[in-house]
């Protein structure tokens, strides 16, 4: 009887765990990494952009290694320094006296598998 109540607790958060992490329909791979950080935060690597792309065929390892490559370390690094959002979905601070994130990020626009959706901007080179 134990083996069987284990077995059947391990199903039901195994079933949690995805739901905690699911994708949602059309959602590109900027909105659903800045929407996994925001809800559990980052791990110090590209743990939600590579589930993403893994999950939506794009799991060519070139595809994380330009990443790195181009910078990117962690999924939060992605979002705050390879893209933002674009000018207009910005909102000013008077704390910082500078434009900042909203405290709800808009909706996302949806795109085709691999590409950001119109609510993002890469970020210049520096």
């Amino acid at each position: 009887m134990p083996d069987v109540i284990a077995t059947t607790a391990e199903a039901h958060l195994a079933d949690l765990a995805e739901r905690l992490v699911a994708f949602r329909r059309r959602e590109c791979v900027l909105c659903y990494t800045n929407r996994m950080v925001g809800e559990h935060g980052c791990a110090g690597r590209l743990r939600f952009a590579a589930r993403w792309l893994e999950h939506h065929r794009h799991s060519r390892p070139d595809v994380v290694r330009d990443l790195r490559d181009g910078g990117v370390r962690c999924d939060c690094w992605l979002l705050l320094v390879s893209w933002t959002l674009r000018d207009d979905l910005l909102v000013w601070s008077p704390l910082t006296e500078a434009l900042d994130w909203p405290d709800v990020t808009p909706a996302c626009e949806g795109a085709p598998p691999g590409d950001a959706c119109a609510i993002w901007r890469r970020q210049p080179a520096s």
